[in-house]
């Protein structure tokens, strides 16, 4: 199975800080793509459209790993439970084997 490794900080909703904690985060790209429309995890307009697809569930627990602050503040400001994937844009990432 492919991976991402978070190269650059990605757009999004979260503060900077948070996402800044994504770069060095290796992710492996999930199996199953999502039919349903992209938006942004607190709503409205999705930055990363077209990028790379992560099951939420890993992409937080691999986060967890680097910055548990950084992923409190994802389990704390967002409905994870209703977030099958997160996507992550292709000019952050690298493909990794």
């Amino acid at each position: 199975m492919s991976s991402i490794r978070i190269i650059s900080i990605p757009p999004g909703q979260a503060p900077e800080w948070v996402r800044k904690e994504w770069i060095g985060v290796e992710i492996p790209l999930s199996e199953q793509k999502s039919s349903g429309i992209q938006m942004g995890v607190r709503g409205g307009a999705a930055k990363n459209v077209g990028g790379y697809q992560v099951e939420t569930s890993k992409a937080i627990e691999a986060l967890q790993k680097k910055s548990p602050m950084a992923a409190k503040w994802w389990k704390d400001n967002v409905p994870l439970v209703s977030i099958v994937h997160l996507v992550f844009s292709k000019e952050v990432c690298e493909l990794v084997s």
